[in-house]
């Protein structure tokens, strides 16, 4: 069982470092532009540097962002993934609701704090955010977000969600659906 718990962890895990990477083309335009440019570059570097293992750089490099626009949602994404990461639960609580509270309607957002949540077994409130994300009007990233649903629904352990999500997921995105299932079986 500790098998299968350590394989959906990684897999939520990954998706979130996945939908974190596509949504930081989504920074807000401001009169900075060359901050917010420069903080894009740090937390793209800082991801990169915690999926290679080096905290200290990952860290370095994220809060680097924050310093360039303390006013925009993604180096707190960054920092809330950081620290998920590295199972500091308290703090990647905070910089998720930091970014919620800069863009509360923001899908890669919702879906990432949902992924969050959903690691930390709070899946009503996980199911709510991801909801909130799929009815988000900018968001696109809906194969993702239904994946997401669907490990979370296997992990809570409810099987109506899962056989909705994959059935959505199947619509969005077949191969996903697929290799979701496949994975599934072995564990």
């Amino acid at each position: 069982m500790s098998k299968t718990v350590s394989l959906i962890k990684f897999i939520l895990l990954f998706f979130s470092l996945f939908t974190l990477f596509a949504c930081s083309s989504h920074s807000p335009q401001t009169k900075n532009s060359g901050n917010n440019a420069a903080a894009k570059t740090r937390v793209e570097l800082g991801l990169a540097y915690l999926a290679q293992g080096n905290i200290a750089l990952a860290k370095a490099n994220l809060d680097k962002a924050l310093q360039h626009t303390p006013n925009d949602y993604l180096p707190y994404l960054g920092l809330a993934y950081f620290y998920q990461h590295t199972a500091q639960n308290q703090q990647a609580e905070h910089y998720y609701q930091k970014a919620l509270q800069l863009v509360p309607d923001n899908g890669d957002v919702l879906n990432n704090y949902a992924t969050y949540l959903c690691s930390q077994r709070q899946f009503t409130p996980a199911f709510q955010l991801f909801d909130k994300a799929l009815a988000s009007k900018a968001y696109y990233h809906f194969a993702d977000t239904y994946e997401n649903i669907a490990i979370c629904a296997y992990l809570a352990q409810d099987q109506q969600k899962l056989n909705q999500a994959l059935t959505q997921l199947q619509k969005y995105a077949p191969e996903k659906a697929e290799a979701l299932q496949q994975r599934m079986k072995k564990s």
